[in-house]
């Protein structure tokens, strides 16, 4: 099946340290510093997002395909140590079956031809390299945590309708959107399962969302807000799991310590002693932090992003965290 239209957008974010000084940022990277939000769809009031650093670093980037026509990516640098890549490839025309395998691209590049993925990597690494003194690692050390990755699959040609459309490609979607390879024969109920929960908000829009991809048809590319509540799921799970990662890192070093209290002679107790106090500190910076992210956004009433907020918290198994 021939798609016309489509937009791919790779979502992924990174945890860099305890925060960023956006003032600084600015400094090296010219960007609009400012608090996130989005009105749309039946949103009667704005939702307040996180502080960020906004920055275009590239709206075309000259290389050439015979696939895709442009290639941009919209970065964000979150005050608390996030750096977000939101990469949007643009195709005037795709076969579906194609969607697969758009993450092994090859990209013409200097001397050697790279992968989507890579040209991603390295235009992070330039952005941090250039931002870094404004960086504070505090607590965490990122180094060790993977980046959170969403890819949504915007199909926004008007002659085609979602229903039909999912009805009719219904084992492709879902081995797509679970990550499976499309020849492999699932069991009906595994597709049924991946389609259950489509959001609407239009007769001829659509969304499906799975853990790690989602597919959105919209005829009128009002899908922004869509991503940006995503985002804030994608990017909540990742300072849990960066949390998680410090707290089990400290919960190793306590435990080294209180035995080395009991076993040291009485001149190196004051030495351990002032290390647990320091891990006490860690504690109570550690509740500050996840009570942030639990309360990084509000979103009140029964209405469409809610919806699809609280649907994501649960894919996501937030609360488990």
């Amino acid at each position: 099946m021939l798609i016309k239209n489509c937009e791919i957008i790779f979502m992924t974010l990174w945890d860099v340290g305890q925060s960023i000084n956006l003032a600084l940022a600015r400094e090296k990277v010219s960007g609009i510093q400012k608090t996130l939000t989005i009105q749309t769809k039946d949103t009667p009031h704005k939702i307040v997002l996180p502080s960020t650093l906004q920055l275009d670093l590239i709206h075309k980037t000259g290389i050439s395909s015979s696939l895709f026509s442009e290639i941009r990516i919209h970065a964000k640098l979150y005050q608390d140590g996030v750096i977000s890549f939101l990469t949007y490839v643009y195709f005037p025309e795709i076969e579906l079956d194609s969607f697969h395998t758009v993450r092994k691209l090859t990209l013409p590049f200097e001397k050697d031809p790279i992968s989507l993925d890579e040209w991603i990597t390295l235009q992070y690494n330039q952005l941090r390299s250039e931002i870094s003194y404004s960086i504070s690692l505090g607590l965490y050390d990122s180094d060790n945590v993977e980046p959170e990755k969403y890819t949504f699959f915007c199909i926004r040609d008007p002659t085609i309708q979602p229903s039909n459309f999912f009805a009719e490609n219904s084992k492709y979607v879902a081995t797509l959107l679970i990550g499976e390879n499309p020849d492999i024969p699932l069991h009906p109920k595994i597709i049924q399962r991946c389609l259950q929960n489509p959001f609407s908000f239009l007769e001829n829009d659509m969304i499906i969302f799975d853990i790690d991809r989602a597919i959105i048809i919209d005829p009128y590319l009002d899908y922004e807000d869509i991503v940006l509540i995503t985002e804030l799921a994608n990017y909540q799970l990742l300072e849990l799991r960066v949390l998680d990662e410090v707290l089990n890192r400290w919960q190793k070093i306590a435990e080294k310590e209180i035995n080395s209290i009991y076993k040291a002679k009485r001149r190196l107790k004051r030495a351990g002693k002032v290390r647990l106090e320091e891990i006490t500190k860690v504690r109570y910076v550690a509740v500050f932090i996840l009570y942030y992210i639990q309360n990084v956004s509000k979103i009140i009433g029964d209405y469409f992003l809610a919806q699809i907020y609280t649907h994501l918290c649960e894919l996501f198994q937030l609360d488990e965290w």
